[in-house]
């Protein structure tokens, strides 16, 4: 029982129990505390700024603030306080005032790592990397090893499109913490925009491992095994991110690039429908919706829905190419080229706008500017299944069947479910008179639902070679059916 006689403790020893208090977590006690202490002795700058922070633990935000103004008010040289406000002020919603209060604090302490990071955050929250550089260069500066200032830096490099740069800085930030969640996260999301896919699920796993219900974590995971057509994983990652956010707009993404994959068009379009119903405007799920309509082979809305967007969103390459594709089969190839070109002046690596290129170049006659990009693609890429497919067209035009059959089969080596190839591969065993291996393989494709009229007019070409012309005309019939004037051309 303590002594009522005794005589009180020193503010400095007061405001060495707030502290551990903040230290224990036990931020309700803290505020308290501090409270108390700020009654007693107003003109305490240390107490208000205690205060301060116990009640941003607490996500008292307003009040945070009025406790910063205090703190101020007794002493307005501390960039301490300056740097709660900025923390407060981005939890309400005001950027703005939060990249004023961070700036305030470097005024006063230019070489302040903290201050350095406060600013970088909220500029990268409003998608300002390039202003975010300077501020993590200054910070390594200053301290070679401050994993914050890398791991920022990475995150600004990877928005600004530098993939490779970034994934360095975050390989940084591992190599002195193997286990540092965000920096796994934010590796996983640059290796899937590099299409390293595999290394981009391991990464994912590494950090759910840490956090299990990581939303971040959770979809790299769902993005990674899409890639890798993994789609019922995929399904059930998404569903698992869901149930912590059913709102979740990439997530629900996600969940839609999934179903088409499994091919359950009706399902994949209600779930877009729901991402709408959340964010009519986002550009994710837009794209998304044109790749809907090109599965569903609507491709004169493509193309309408497309170019309007595109009127909104002129910097997408996934909304140009899906036009590009719908014109393409539409047999418009000269107004699909120019937006081709436009991707593969912003990202060579672009598989599919490389492939749509060299349909083009292909239908104009010009085999060997095809083949030229061809090979430097694959000199970049050599793993990517859709250049092989791509590489056994240009040797389909050029009637070599052997090479055609052999890129082909490669391409199916990388990615068994890629369509395209499994149809060169018919059209070269078709030209090499190897009918019946050629009818097995377009049968094959038949059972697994595929119907695309390419499968069907080569189908027609193994029947016509074993001599069941009625069975050849039907399936030639059948590849009129679904594209008239792609079959034509």
């Amino acid at each position: 029982m303590e002594n009522e006689n005794a005589p009180a403790p020193s503010v400095t020893t007061q405001l060495e129990r707030a502290s551990r208090l903040l230290d224990e977590n036990r931020h309700g006690e803290a505020a308290e505390r501090y409270t108390a202490i700020c009654r007693d002795y107003p003109n305490h700058p240390e107490a208000w700024t205690g205060l301060a922070i116990a009640l941003l633990q607490q996500q008292r935000y307003v009040e945070c603030l009025q406790a910063v103004a205090n703190a101020l008010g007794v002493d307005a040289r501390q960039p301490r306080p300056h740097l709660i406000a900025a923390a407060a002020l981005t939890r309400l919603g005001r950027p703005g005032d939060a990249l004023r209060a961070a700036d305030a604090a470097l005024t006063l302490a230019p070489d302040s790592l903290k201050a350095l990071h406060s600013k970088a955050a909220i500029l990268l929250n409003q998608g300002r990397h390039p202003e975010v550089l300077p501020l993590t260069e200054r910070a390594l500066q200053l301290e070679p090893a401050d994993v914050s200032a890398r791991l920022n830096q990475g995150v600004a490099l990877h928005g600004l499109g530098q993939a490779l740069a970034a994934l360095t800085a975050f390989d940084q930030v591992l190599a002195s913490d193997p286990r540092h969640s965000d920096a796994l996260m934010n590796r996983g999301s640059v290796l899937i925009a590099l299409g390293r896919a595999e290394e981009a699920l391991q990464a994912a796993d590494t950090a759910l491992e840490i956090q299990p219900d990581s939303p971040i974590a959770l979809l790299n995971r769902a993005a990674a095994l899409t890639s890798l057509r993994r789609y019922r994983e995929a399904l059930a990652t998404t569903d698992q991110l869901l149930r912590i956010n059913p709102r979740h707009i990439k997530g629900l993404v996600n969940k839609t690039v999934a179903l088409l994959g499994l091919g359950d068009h009706a399902a994949a379009w209600a779930t877009l429908t729901t991402v709408l119903t959340f964010d009519s405007f986002n550009p994710d799920a837009l794209e998304l919706k044109l790749q809907v309509l090109l599965s569903l082979r609507r491709f004169t809305e493509v193309v309408t829905e497309g170019q309007r967007l595109l009127a909104r969103h002129p910097e997408r390459s996934g909304m140009k190419l899906a036009v590009a594709r719908a014109l393409a089969t539409l047999g418009r190839r000269a107004e699909a080229e120019p937006l081709v070109d436009a991707v593969l002046g912003a990202a060579h690596q672009s598989p599919e706008a490389v492939v749509l290129k060299v349909d083009i170049l292909l239908s104009r006659r010009e085999g060997e500017a095809g083949r030229m990009l061809l090979e430097q693609a694959l000199a970049d890429d050599p793993e990517r299944a859709p250049l092989w497919s791509a590489k056994s067209a240009l040797f389909l035009a050029k009637e070599d069947y052997a090479a055609a059959l052999a890129a082909a089969e490669r391409a199916l080596a990388l990615d068994a479910d890629h369509l395209q190839a499994a149809i060169h591969r018919i059209a070269a065993l078709n030209g090499l008179c190897r009918f019946p291996e050629a009818l097995a393989v377009a049968r094959e494709w038949l059972e697994r639902g595929a119907s695309e009229w390419q499968l069907h007019a080569n189908l027609g070409g193994a029947l016509a070679g074993l001599e069941r012309f009625e069975e050849a005309r039907q399936a030639f019939a059948r590849a009129r059916e679904l594209d008239g004037p792609a079959f034509h051309a």
